[in-house]
């Protein structure tokens, strides 16, 4: 009978596969089998190029055949769905909320990290936003559009606590925070010590109080987005000693 030539490659040891040296109660044991296997290995005779070419074209040699490979019958459509049921954040944003293929290539450019989130980690942000303001999906999709970085931000440590401190501060109403947040949605992305000293500015250095805030804040966003340092105290500096306008005066102008 011919003679069967064995091919049999023992599988690679791998680190994160039973070799593990992390393990204290198996390692042991498991590295005595490997060694035993290596020695055994060293036993054989190895055999040369040469020799292996003449035992493969010899006639009274056969390699034993091996197993088909599996074909599997993918389709476009097998496929869409396939990725749509997916945990993707793509097609969580691009089919769930509807974003439209430009805001999709814009959240790629400037924020292409959230396209390696998973869905459940965006839902859980958007469901924050949609709660506390009362948002529509067409609200939302203008949101990220406007601001995709948002998208990067903690639900828990990030946007709720921004959201509270509005909330709280100004004494805004659900609609009264979406009015503002949908038109400069970036405050949200603001640091609380941004947010507080703009706040202080307004109420410290110009006198307004809470209500007058939140009159001024709702009809001006735009100011919650002005830098402090860089816009608001350059400006307000600049009417009170160089154009000698009375306090007074500067609050009724703002």
């Amino acid at each position: 009978s011919p003679k069967v030539l064995d091919l049999d490659v023992k599988p690679s040891m791998d680190v994160d596969g039973p070799f593990n040296l992390d393990s204290e109660q198996d390692s042991d044991f498991e590295y005595d089998v490997f060694v035993d296997e290596q020695n055994k290995e060293n036993e054989q005779k190895h055999v040369d190029d040469d020799t292996l070419i003449e035992m493969l074209l010899s006639t009274n040699t056969t390699v034993p055949s091996m197993d088909p490979v599996p074909v599997y019958n993918i389709t476009l459509d097998n496929l869409e769905l396939l990725t749509e049921s997916s945990n993707l954040a793509y097609f969580y944003l691009k089919n769930e909320l509807g974003m439209s293929e430009e805001a999709m290539w814009k959240i790629t450019y400037e924020t292409g990290s959230v396209l390696g989130m998973t869905a459940h980690a965006l839902r859980h942000k958007v469901d924050l936003l949609r709660r506390s303001m009362n948002l529509s999906d067409e609200d939302v999709c203008t949101i990220i559009e406007r601001h995709p970085a948002i998208l990067t931000k903690s639900a828990d440590k990030n946007l709720a606590p921004k959201i509270l401190f509005f909330v709280r501060a100004l004494d805004l109403s659900k609609e009264e925070l979406r009015g503002i947040v949908i038109q400069y949605p970036s405050i949200l992305s603001y640091a609380m010590s941004n947010l507080k000293s703009k706040l202080n500015l307004f109420s410290k250095l110009m006198g307004y109080t809470n209500a007058e805030m939140r009159t001024l804040f709702i009809s001006e966003p735009k100011l919650l987005a002005a830098g402090v340092e860089t816009g608001l105290v350059p400006r307000m500096q600049f009417l009170l000693r160089e154009m000698k306008i009375p306090l007074e005066k500067l609050r009724i102008i703002v």
